[in-house]
Formats: C-alpha cells, sequence, structure tokens
C-alpha cells in the first residue's frame, strides 16, 4: 500500500532521515535511487554549462562596451586635434603669407586626428577590435 505525503511531510522525512534510511523506508529501489542521482548530477552540469555560457556573454558585452567608450575617447581627442590646429591657424603671429613649418606641423596634427578619428577609419576595423562574439 502506498503512503501519500503532504510537503511538509515529507521535508520532515528528507531533513531528518539519512538517504539511505528514508529510501528505504519510501520504497525506492537503489536503482531508482541512482537514476536520481544521476539525473540530479546531470541538472548541476547543465546550469554550470548555462551559467558559463551567461558569464562569457557578460564578458563580450562588458568588452564591447569598453571598445564604444575607448572609441568615443579616440573621437574626441581626434576633435580636440582639429580645433587647435584651427585655432592656432588663425595666430596674429603667422602673419598672411603662412609659416612652411607650421603648415607641415598642421598636415601632421590632421594626419594624427585623422588616424584616431574612428569615424574616418573602415567599418571593419572598428568591428574587429571590438572582438568577435560569444558562440550561443
Amino acid at each position: 500500500m502506498t503512503k501519500t505525503l503532504t510537503r511538509t511531510e515529507l521535508y520532515e522525512l528528507i531533513w531528518t532521515h539519512p538517504r539511505s534510511t528514508l529510501a528505504k523506508e519510501l520504497g525506492i529501489s537503489d536503482v531508482a535511487k541512482r537514476r536520481i542521482e544521476i539525473a540530479r548530477e546531470r541538472e548541476a552540469a547543465e546550469r554550470e554549462r548555462e551559467a558559463k555560457r551567461l558569464e562569457e556573454i557578460a564578458m563580450h558585452r562588458q568588452k564591447v562596451r569598453e571598445h564604444i567608450v575607448n572609441l568615443g575617447k579616440q573621437r574626441r581627442a581626434a576633435l580636440d586635434i582639429r580645433e587647435m590646429v584651427g585655432v592656432l591657424s588663425t595666430h596674429p603671429e603667422l602673419g598672411p603669407e603662412g609659416n612652411p613649418q607650421f603648415d607641415d606641423w598642421v598636415r601632421l596634427a590632421l594626419d594624427v586626428a585623422d588616424e584616431l578619428d574612428p569615424m574616418k577609419r573602415p567599418l571593419e576595423l572598428l568591428i574587429t577590435g571590438a572582438g568577435t562574439a560569444p558562440e550561443r
């Protein structure tokens, strides 16, 4: 005859009796016990794999966020260089005829600004800088 247990009764039995004794009292065979243990081990392994996958996704997202922030900083640095060149090129001491050394410096500064500016780079380079997406 099978006895039906309430949730509270089952909880009390589980926490007050050893598993091996309790299994015998409830009529659970050793084979059934082992199957339950295997199922629990599989569930634990699956939870661990899922946690690892979620952690990889979170790490990738963090890396992408950092890359976006760095691109913003590079863009601002490029704009700062262009602004500085603009201000210096209107300096009264340069005179209307210009200065060849200053012109060389301006070209160099604008080249550096273009290298820094993510808006001037090919899209493929910007994407590969963020890394590849983790597998799902």
